[in-house]
């Protein structure tokens, strides 16, 4: 927000940046004041986390797990679902 504030003044316009009055009252408000502030000490804070989140988004091998239909009820798992286990213990019952 201050850099918006510095170019809009640098570039000679006008931009009101008024907070929203229930601002104060959400969470990312803290976790705003907080970047702010470390990134006020350290000035590539905003760089570094940017790269953090495409390197973790990198992380997604594209690998999929091995879901498949469940074998009894047909919902995703991998052979038969913890429910279907659970019902065959209780009943006795393989179905």
């Amino acid at each position: 927000e201050r850099e918006v504030a510095l170019y809009s003044y640098l570039m000679g316009g006008n931009v009101d940046l008024g907070r929203c009055p229930y601002a104060h009252n959400a969470l990312r408000a803290g976790v705003r004041e907080m970047l702010n502030a470390y990134a006020w000490e350290h000035p590539a804070t905003r760089h570094a986390l940017v790269n953090l989140g495409d390197e973790l988004a990198g992380l997604n091998t594209g690998q999929k797990c091995g879901l498949h239909p469940c074998e009894r009820c047909g919902e995703p798992c991998g052979n038969v679902c913890r429910s279907c286990q659970i019902l065959s213990e209780v009943t006795g019952n393989d179905r």
